[in-house]
């Protein structure tokens, strides 16, 4: 325990306890203790008091020396609990040990937007929330600091309620101001500050103990602070562009004739700073600005969180993509492949951003919420697995898109499924004698593997093979790709069965000066009269003589006798 104007003497049980650089290091929170300041009357001080925890208020990021209060408003803080009691509510980190062996320190943070109806603290003790004890009214401008909220142009007045009686003021930061301590309906802060510039704290008592706390920033010569040319608001949103995010301009205006030359720190590489302007690059790793204002005496830290989206691919047991701001793109394939296997886009949203609408196209009907302010967006691709969108016209594209306010953003696109191809489907040979087989060959691509078929009598095939084939007849084979929503891909090739010709049946006769010879072949005349033409003499086996024009009767008989012999 310490005092701001040092420690004169701590005594439990009459007993004096050592005291060190202004600093008394305690064993136990049991008994009540005699405290002397350089500032006040000596006073008595139980740690736990009727409470089985003691809560200690903490500076920013659990920085600096802890201030006793006894209930939770918004901030961070230690509270010392007994060992066995069981976390509730927004106690996120493990217990630290302590000298006093019989309890454990727990770290907590609440925000100002921390649900109230749910349990903080512990099953054995519930810790009770409280409003403020005090305001600071004044002109201030928005930034993303946990270091209290930045005051322009005049000193913050300070507001508080009838049974606070004193406060006291005080610079944060070491070898700073000390402080004075005031009556807030007599004195104001303006007062006491007297001109000086940058980080202060508030406490404020009743009439016996420390109420309430906190802490604020004050920059006289502050103007505005502006990203692209537009105020810094708690809702500004920076959205992408056709190809991505752009160069960001983070702006601090001082008054007129006034530049404040903000520095960035060392680890800023994607950003500079020139003059009173910073450039920001379009990364993701970039989006927080902390830079340095110097002041006359002091320099206060100005914290921007860009309000950029980002979004980015996560597979289960795969590295998640790189944060991007342009669409990422799937096949309709390779999205239910995802969905099946619990694939998801993480949205990186504006801290303030709590919840966004998601959907397909312009069915923006799904609402997906943080669950802290720190936190992503995630949205289950299974979610949309089951859309009809996804089964519409297989050669549209589909975007699955974010409404944030009146913006919409695509993030995802639904890309058309690559058509089927055949690349080749042939038979070897074309042509054969009854009884011999063929064999079928193809090669696919993009095929589907339910939905490649070979006619007739095949059927089901995979994306590529062979078949052999011994049909009795000429036969049409046909392959057919099935395209979902389109018309089918098909590739035909065709077999020739030829009849096996028995060298001693009878052929055709010609008439000749001695009287008949055997011909080539028959004639065109001999097919027509025996009721057939060309193609089908070819299929049952017969000899045509295209270049002989004479008919005969016995020859057109001889034909009808080898097809009825078939």
């Amino acid at each position: 325990m310490a005092a701001e104007d040092g420690l004169r003497s701590v005594l439990r049980h009459d007993l004096p306890l050592t005291i060190e650089r202004g600093e008394c290091r305690l064993d136990s929170f049991a008994g009540a203790l005699s405290v002397s300041s350089g500032d006040a009357e000596p006073f008595e001080l139980s740690l736990l008091g009727n409470s089985p925890v003691a809560i200690f208020k903490l500076g920013a990021n659990w920085r600096g020396d802890g201030r006793k209060v006894e209930r939770v408003t918004s901030g961070h803080y230690i509270v010392i609990a007994p060992h066995g009691f069981t976390q509730t509510g927004h106690v996120p980190h493990e217990n630290e040990p302590c000298d006093d062996d019989r309890y454990s320190a727990f770290y907590l943070h609440s925000g100002q937007h921390d649900d109230a109806t749910e349990p903080l603290g512990f099953l054995e003790h519930r810790l009770a929330k409280a409003t403020r004890r005090f305001q600071l009214l004044g002109k201030s401008l928005f930034d993303c600091s946990n270091m209290g909220p930045l005051f322009v142009d005049a000193v913050p007045e300070l507001h508080t309620g009838s049974n606070i009686v004193w406060a006291r003021v005080g610079e944060e930061r070491e070898g700073g101001w000390r402080g004075a301590n005031f009556k807030p309906q007599e004195t104001t802060l303006g007062s006491l500050v007297d001109g000086r510039q940058g980080r202060f704290y508030v406490r404020v008592y009743d009439s016996s103990k420390l109420v309430d706390s906190g802490e604020f920033r004050y920059v006289r010569d502050l103007r505005d602070i502006r990203i692209n040319d537009e105020p810094f608001t708690p809702t500004q949103v920076i959205l992408p562009g056709p190809h991505g995010h752009a160069a960001t301009t983070v702006s601090l205006v001082g008054q007129p004739g006034v530049e404040l030359q903000p520095r960035l720190a060392d680890s800023a590489v994607h950003a500079t700073a020139n003059r009173d302007t910073i450039l920001v690059e379009p990364h993701p790793d970039a989006d927080r600005v902390a830079c340095l204002l110097p002041l006359k005496r002091a320099s206060i830290e100005v914290v921007l969180d860009l309000p950029r989206v980002w979004w980015r691919l996560e597979m289960e047991d795969e590295t998640p993509t790189d944060w991007q701001a342009t669409p990422c793109a799937l096949t309709r394939h390779r999205f239910r492949q995802l969905a099946m296997s619990n694939a998801s886009i993480c949205l990186r949203l504006p801290t303030r951003t709590r919840s966004i609408r998601v959907g397909l196209d312009e069915e923006i009907d799904r609402t997906y919420r943080k669950r802290s302010p720190e936190d992503f967006v995630t949205i289950p691709l299974i979610d949309f697995n089951d859309y009809e969108q996804l089964d519409g016209q297989p050669h549209d594209q589909l975007t699955m898109n974010a409404r944030l306010g009146d913006a919409v953003i695509a993030f995802l696109i639904v890309t058309a499924d690559p058509l089927p191809e055949i690349l080749s489907f042939e038979c070897v040979p074309l042509e054969l004698f009854l009884g011999q087989p063929a064999t079928l060959r193809w090669t696919t691509r993009n095929a589907n593997n339910n939905g490649v078929v070979i006619e007739p009598d095949i059927g089901r095939v995979d994306t590529e093979g062979a078949s052999t084939v011994s049909p009795r007849h000429t036969t049409k084979y046909t392959l057919r790709l099935n395209v979902t929503g389109g018309r089918d891909v098909s590739s035909s090739t065709t077999l020739v069965v030829l009849p096996r010709v028995d060298p001693g049946q009878p052929g055709p006769t010609v008439k000749c000066f001695r009287g008949w010879r055997p011909g080539k072949g028959f004639s065109q005349g001999e097919l027509r009269l025996a009721g057939l033409d060309s193609a089908h003499a070819a299929i049952h086996g017969l000899r045509i003589d295209k270049r002989r024009r004479t008919t005969h009767r016995q020859n057109a008989k001889i034909i009808q006798e080898l097809i009825d012999a078939q």
